[in-house]
């Protein structure tokens, strides 16, 4: 990152082009469940396939109830990704106990310009932070390539993950283990 391209504020914020990557707040539960349902239903058809049953599972927990219950959870660091106008586009959470990234999604307009990785990479600089070697994920089919660009290299077979999604392990190396002390 180059300090023309991003800039931290005074809140620790990462600002890019009329965004910022910040750490979400209560107060975002019900923006974030709009990205997460958008993104199911409209970015993750490869995985859904428009059935209905599967929409309704997978989107079933995503209630403001449980995202502000995944914001104040302590092992999690949930980040949002808001546009100029305040609207949030993206979210990505990393279980700092599990080092695991159990989400990371954007809303289709958002899609292609770098956010995505933004959202990634300040996920893995809390797993850096604290000294973890490496960082896993379940993919989604759609999510997939995005990973592989990011780093991320398969960790096993598929596996059901979410009702009838498949989720495909994927890990990354953060550190040269030869060279960790």
């Amino acid at each position: 990152m180059t300090a023309q391209s991003f800039q931290e504020n005074a809140t620790g914020a990462l600002q890019k082009k009329g965004t910022v990557v910040r750490v979400a707040q209560e107060a975002d539960a019900e923006g974030v469940c709009e990205v997460l349902k958008r993104s199911v239903r409209e970015v993750c058809v490869q995985d859904h396939r428009f059935d209905q049953a599967l929409l309704e599972s997978w989107c079933g927990n995503k209630t403001p109830e449980k995202v502000r219950s995944w914001i104040r959870d302590s092992e999690n660091f949930f980040l949002v990704l808001e546009g100029g106008l305040g609207q949030l586009l993206g979210a990505a959470v990393y279980n700092r106990a599990n080092r695991v990234i159990d989400l990371c999604y954007l809303v289709p307009e958002a899609i292609g310009q770098g956010n995505g990785l933004r959202l990634l990479r300040s996920l893995e600089a809390e797993a850096k932070r604290l000294g973890h070697e490496r960082i896993s994920l379940f993919s989604t089919r759609t999510a997939r390539m995005f990973y592989t660009r990011g780093g991320y290299v398969p960790n096993g077979e598929p596996k059901p993950v979410a009702g009838a999604v498949v989720g495909f392990p994927m890990i990354k190396t953060l550190c040269d283990l030869s060279q960790a002390s």
